[in-house]
């Protein structure tokens, strides 16, 4: 009921607005106005009285919404000292004059030449609805105060309203006549109506006192004022409004369900609160209801005061979201926590965890979360259960946990915990079929240091050793101390193969070796020291962990045997193999200066057997060894930066001989293939060092051609385009080697500037034999999408007549192979192609 006084004469609580909030009310009412008019033109042209009617419906809703929502951003704009609720039917029904009052106005716009009396009477049913629907929604105030207007203003605001609507009416009326563009009619007629319904508003709200009143009795059930909720309401409302409305039948029968269904969810939710209530004051920790809503929207619609202590939260903050408290999660645990909550809402199982917070002012305490769920009737679900402070037991097992399992002195895994990881190790290796190694590292003359200068420099020395040790392991590497002198090195995922695993393992141990002879100061004086290293390979669970500790003990007394400082691996032909390597490796380093190393030349040829190219390739003649093949010498070298400068040295003979053929007419058309290895390629100087080159030897456009492998493409993408960019702009040829043998050449084939792909002898070999139909039908496809990507093919390995035809037939006219030359010397090339001569 209005209530009319004499407001001089009355105490009234203070009010202002917000600027800001009114100017965002008035465009609301303006943008409203504009999508409502802007259905005019949808309803002249509706065929169908249905669909008619449905414009002018979704026109007039959205209309009315646009008041709605303009009334409810100037409350929000509107401030107060004390709490405002609001009745939620009378706000949601405070919306029908407005609808109600759009009717008309449509149907006075759909006039084509209304008579003025017509216009008066929109504007005044217009002004009317406003006015209704502004005065409903005032009643719908739940305050501890009496909203009493000043008769005059009242009048006027309702004055104002009619007048306004009158006019906005008659404006876009008369600009028929005058202005051709539609969407300026519009824009006028939305700014005068949306005007006519803030101006309203904003009249009556001055028309409006509000008298304390202590009696006064607010429902429980009234709506709380939540102002960023109703301020994305109506953004959302308005960003929305024609697509909502349209659809109205269908959310108001969802609306009357959810309504049914939450009035028989409070009931259940009431009992619940009474039992939680009782329990909470005797849980030690928080007891809670939690909720996941349909939309994913997580919140606690009760937490006991308990949560004050364990968040540092008032239970109102977090009743509506969990912001607050997902902010002092630990980051390290937060996904965790929200996948376990997940997993527990599809499969409707107890959550259970525990997990860290971490408070602002960076204490960390450990949590643990007890809770059942429960599906909710609107497709949500809730948990019920509470959360306690579990820091002074989680710091406990941690100090027994650490006195069980690691080294007082070092502060590494002891003995106990190495041989569980080491379980674990062997496990792993069966699993995945990669080899392992164990490193049994014992201190050489320790004993010396402990009975001259005391144990209390021994303990200092084996903490340093420790720490020195860790900066030779890998993030899966366990490294232990196992008592006195004696360390453990646990090492996994060496590879399949037995020998690369040996080798790694050897660099292991070396690099270990090599920081553990540097000095280690000890009261400024410098201790010199060694070890001897015993290494044991494993794959699988052939041995125990006892029998693999015992392995590698027995192998590190070997080294202590071969005269200290030294490593031996328990199986004794492995050990040779590694010596052997060692030696090569020392004596390829010094190939190079010692001009011990050759290009050999391997022809390449057109379907007439004619040279259109060569492929260059490294040997060395090793004085002792005769010819050592590059299978044997080059994975040594890829192992240091050797390969660089062996690399270097072919890339720069290979231009040499380029030069020299360049000069005779005979052979100036050929090319020179070059083999370029990952390692070499990634460096930051290769492109200048192959671009000096060509200036060097002055090398022609199309006649230096470098092979790439799969694995060098994919070792870094990005930088292989980059580079291949430049050189190709050069004229540098660019192969893809060993084509077929990888298994993701197709995706970066078409993006790389390859000029030639060369089909895998492995392939090759197989032409012709019964098994091979497989094998055949990736080489065709090979060849077919060289040529659908206009790149040359060229097959290698070629050996027989046969496949020489079988490769023809199916248009690869290009190959190397025995069939046609073997890499020979430049000498005997040059006399095979032109005699003695």
């Amino acid at each position: 009921m209005i209530r009319f006084a004499d407001i001089s004469s009355l105490a009234v609580l203070p009010t202002q607005h917000d600027h800001g909030l009114a100017i965002v009310s008035v465009l609301i009412a303006i943008v409203a106005a504009f999508a409502s008019v802007s259905h005019v033109a949808l309803i002249r042209h509706a065929q169908r009285r249905v669909i008619k009617y449905a414009w002018l419906l979704s026109g007039s809703v959205t209309l009315g919404l646009g008041v709605w929502a303009m009334h409810f951003v100037g409350m929000l704009a509107f401030e107060l000292p004390i709490e405002v609720r609001y009745l939620l039917a009378p706000t949601a029904w405070s919306v029908l004059p407005a609808v109600l009052s759009s009717v008309v106005v449509l149907q006075v716009l759909l006039v084509r030449i209304p008579r003025p009396i017509l216009v008066v009477i929109g504007g005044m049913v217009m002004g009317s609805g406003i006015g209704a629907m502004h005065y409903l929604g005032m009643s719908a105030m739940m305050i501890s105060a009496d909203i009493v207007y000043d008769a005059g203003w009242f009048l006027v605001s309702l004055i104002v309203a009619m007048v306004m609507a009158t006019l906005a009416l008659s404006t876009v009326l008369w600009l028929r006549q005058w202005v051709a563009l539609l969407w300026v009619r519009k824009l006028v007629f939305s700014v005068v109506m949306g005007l006519a319904v803030s101006t309203m508003h904003y009249v009556a709200m001055f028309a409006a006192r509000f008298v304390p009143n202590a009696d006064v009795v607010i429902s429980t059930e009234a709506w709380l004022v939540n102002r960023p909720l109703i301020a994305a309401v109506a953004g959302l409302v308005m960003l929305a409004i024609a697509v909502i409305m349209s659809l109205n039948q269908v959310f108001m029968r969802r609306v009357r369900w959810a309504q049914h269904e939450a009035s028989a969810s409070q009931e259940r939710v009431r009992e619940l609160y009474e039992r939680l209530t009782k329990i909470s004051a005797r849980v030690p920790g928080v007891v809670y209801q939690f909720r996941r809503a349909p939309d994913g929207q997580y919140s606690f619609p009760y937490a006991s005061e308990a949560i004050r202590t364990i968040y540092r939260v008032a239970p109102n903050d977090v009743s509506q979201d969990v912001n607050a408290i997902a902010e002092i999660i630990h980051p390290d645990d937060l996904q965790g926590v929200l996948d376990a909550i997940e997993q527990s809402a599809n499969t409707l199982t107890v959550w259970q965890q525990e997990y860290r917070v971490r408070f602002s002012t960076g204490e960390v305490r450990w949590l643990w979360g007890n809770a059942i769920p429960q599906p909710d009737t609107d497709g949500g679900v809730s948990w019920y259960g509470f959360i306690s402070d579990i820091t002074e037991r989680k710091a406990s097992e941690e100090t027994i946990n650490r006195l069980a399992f690691y080294d007082a002195l070092t502060n590494l895994p002891n003995r106990q915990m190495v041989q569980e990881r080491l379980g674990h190790s062997i496990a792993l290796s069966a699993r995945q079929q990669t080899h392992g190694a164990v490193l049994y590292i014992d201190l050489d003359n320790f004993k010396q240091l402990n009975d001259t200068q005391g144990h209390s420099m021994g303990d200092r020395l084996l903490v340093q050793v420790a720490r020195l040790l860790e900066s030779c392991t890998r993030a899966n590497d366990t490294l232990a101390r196992l008592g006195g002198d004696e360390f453990l090195l646990v090492l996994e995922g060496l590879g399949r193969d037995r020998r690369q695993a040996a080798v790694e393992a050897e660099r292991v141990a070396r690099k270990v070796i090599s920081v553990l002879n540097q000095p280690i100061m000890l009261d400024e004086r410098a201790h010199h020291g060694s070890a001897s290293i015993g290494v044991n390979l494993f794959l699988g669970s052939q041995h125990s962990v006892e029998e693999l500790l015992q392995r590698a003990d027995i192998a590190m007394y070997q080294a202590k045997d071969m005269g200290r400082n030294a490593i031996r691996f328990f199986d004794p032909e492995m050990h040779a193999e590694l010596e052997t390597n060692y030696a090569l490796e020392s004596a390829l380093w010094q190939a190079l200066p010692k001009h011990e190393l050759v290009l050999y030349f391997q022809e390449q040829v057109d379907e007439h057997g004619t040279p259109i190219g060569v492929e260059s390739l490294i040997r060395w003649q090793h004085p002792e060894h005769g010819l050592v093949p590059p299978s044997r010498f080059i994975p040594l070298a890829e192992r240091s930066e050797l390969i660089n400068k062996l690399g270097r040295w072919v890339l720069e003979t290979a231009c040499q001989q380029l030069a020299v053929w360049q000069r005779d007419e005979r052979t100036a058309h050929l090319t020179v293939a070059v083999n370029v290895s990952a390692k070499q390629f990634h460096q930051p100087q290769f492109v200048e060092e192959v671009l000096q080159c060509l200036v060097r030897y002055h090398i022609a456009p199309g006649r230096l051609k470098l092979e790439l492998t799969e694995t060098l493409v994919l070792a870094d993408i990005d930088d292989t385009f980059d580079k291949m960019k430049v050189l190709k702009k050069q004229g540098i040829i660019f192969s893809m080697d060993d084509f077929g043998t990888g298994y993701s050449s197709l995706a970066y084939l078409s993006r790389l500037p390859f000029d030639e792909v060369k089909i895998d002898q492995a392939f090759v070999h197989r032409a012709g034999q019964q098994d091979s139909v497989r094998d055949w039908v990736i080489v065709e496809a090979i060849i077919g999408l060289a040529h659908n990507l206009d790149m040359g093919v060229i097959a290698e390995g070629v050996e027989t007549l046969e496949q020489q035809q079988l490769l023809a037939s199916s248009q690869c006219f290009r190959y190397q192979g025995y069939l046609f030359s073997k890499p020979i010397p430049i000498e005997a090339l040059e006399s095979r192609w032109f005699g003695s001569s």
